[in-house]
């Protein structure tokens, strides 16, 4: 019984040791991932300054349609 008892420490161990290396792994692609978000934060704050700009002017068109628009004239009268 005591042997089959060693054994299951030595099996929850060995899960274990395998569960902190898969951490281990995960840390690492994290840490690469943020690294190399930071060597790109003036490429990446510029995207997504020219993303919400352009999205602006997407809206104001449509705003500026839909003011100029015959229906909106005929709804408006």
């Amino acid at each position: 019984m005591q042997a089959i008892a060693k054994e299951l420490a030595e099996l929850e161990l060995h899960s274990r040791e395998h569960r902190v290396e898969i951490l281990h792994t995960e840390l690492a692609a994290a840490k690469d991932g943020l690294a190399k978000f930071r060597d790109n934060i003036d490429r990446t704050a510029k995207e997504r300054y020219e993303a919400l700009v352009e999205k602006a002017k997407r809206k104001e068109a449509v705003a500026r349609r839909s003011v100029f628009s015959p229906s909106a004239a005929t709804l408006s009268a």
